[in-house]
């Protein structure tokens, strides 16, 4: 059986040290405990930056502009185990350099900054970690 490719979006975001992620609850489509960028799928009709400020907003409360945000170069490739079974994105990943707003929970996750050191202490989704290292490169 194929496995339908879902075309998805993220954004990494840096306060100093400290990088932006969401923790994956309970209404969540991914499981339970994971953590990750802001992220989601491009909508029909939808070009991916537009995306990326949509789900920023959605699933931190922090609103941004697609002026400022930058691309990666790469887009990244993952299968995923969610609630709901196995499904593989193709993931289109951008840099937010402004934005403004204040942090607030959803239904599905719950934003919050930690320090890059601490990642590793985190069960990350695939590809976070090597997005946020590409990212502090620009």
């Amino acid at each position: 059986m194929d496995i339908p490719l879902i075309q998805s979006v993220g954004v990494v975001v840096f306060n100093g040290n400290n990088i932006l992620l969401v923790e994956h609850g309970k209404e969540a489509t991914h499981l339970t405990g994971v953590y990750g960028l802001p992220s989601g799928k491009i909508e029909p009709g939808e070009e991916a930056i537009d995306a990326a400020v949509r789900e920023l907003r959605e699933e931190t409360g922090l609103v941004t502009t697609s002026s400022d945000l930058i691309p990666l170069p790469k887009v990244y490739r993952a299968t995923i185990e969610q609630k709901d079974g196995v499904k593989v994105f193709d993931w289109h990943v951008f840099v937010c350099k402004k934005y403004s707003g204040n942090l607030r929970e959803t239904d599905e996750t719950k934003p919050f900054w930690i320090s890059v050191d601490e990642l590793i202490t985190l069960t990350l989704l695939p590809n976070v970690q090597e997005a946020i290292t590409e990212s502090r490169n620009l």
